[in-house]
């Protein structure tokens, strides 16, 4: 699912691409070790970003942000996807 206005400079990118949420990552885990390990498990790495934890629904209601943990946000080539599941 796409959200937004813009068109991309590249669909090919788009089609050729999957993203994934990877939650519940140790804090000790920064953007950089995420990628390593990913990379020398024989996936190309498009992007990989830190962002906020999901929540449930009454943390969210509460205003809470889990600091327990990491998630990051992973690009990877679509023909990977099974490498990394």
């Amino acid at each position: 699912m796409m959200i937004g206005t813009k068109s991309p400079a590249n669909t090919d990118l788009i089609t050729a691409a999957v993203v994934y949420c990877i939650d519940n990552v140790s804090t000790t885990v920064g953007q950089d070790a995420m990628k390593e390990y990913i990379v020398n498990n024989g996936v190309r790495v498009l992007s990989c970003y830190l962002v906020r934890p999901r929540r449930s629904r009454w943390q969210r209601e509460s205003g809470i942000i889990p600091e327990d943990r990491n998630t990051f946000r992973l690009c990877i080539p679509r023909e990977q996807r099974g490498k990394l599941l």
